[in-house]
């Protein structure tokens, strides 16, 4: 006798819809797919620094962070950690400046940056945020080239995640005089 919770019902719709999705070629919005644009070991490298910068007092700063799949992953391990440190998602959400395509093009890189990243939006952000129960998350639409800094009084460790020269120079010369390292490194 077949089972007629409401558990079992929706397994079985959401069955038959990923049937048919593989019939009509649709599967690809579907089904789960490495979703990072980091390699494993990259995300491995992220995991042991914020790991390894845990027990420093200020902010985790992520600059460039799209559509929020690495920000999830991280506050992730935070939780595992018990972190109770703040994190903010600094972005455009609005995929890269006509400022910034120009640029790149005058360097000699084609014209993929202008479609690259223009699917996602704060909104968009915040509820891949949501959806994953990652509450510490701070998002602030902004773009690195003008973004103040110095409202991060310390920040503990940070991802800057950019393909483009201007964003992630002044992304270094904003970090650098607020991050604990720096701090430490003045004051002893």
């Amino acid at each position: 006798m077949p089972d007629d919770s409401p558990t079992f019902v929706q397994s079985r719709a959401a069955g038959a819809i990923k049937r048919l999705a593989m019939l009509t070629g649709a599967h690809r919005a579907l089904f789960d797919r490495y979703d990072y644009m980091f390699d494993p070991d990259q995300l491995m490298v992220l995991v042991d620094t914020v790991t390894a910068t845990d027990h420093i007092q200020g902010s985790l700063l992520e600059v460039g962070c799209a559509g929020g799949a690495t920000t999830v992953f991280l506050n992730r391990h935070l939780d595992v950690l018990g972190s109770d440190l703040r994190y903010v998602a600094v972005d455009t959400f609005a995929g890269f400046t006509d400022e910034e395509i120009a640029v790149e093009r005058q360097r000699g890189h084609g014209e993929r940056y202008r479609w690259l990243f223009r699917n996602y939006d704060k909104s968009y952000f915040d509820q891949t945020m949501a959806n994953n129960d990652v509450t510490r998350v701070t998002s602030v639409e902004a773009d690195a080239n003008t973004y103040d800094f110095s409202r991060h009084d310390r920040i503990s460790w940070c991802l800057i995640d950019f393909d483009l020269y201007r964003p992630v120079k002044a992304a270094l010369a904003g970090v650098l005089p607020h991050s604990a390292a720096s701090r430490r490194a003045s004051s002893g």
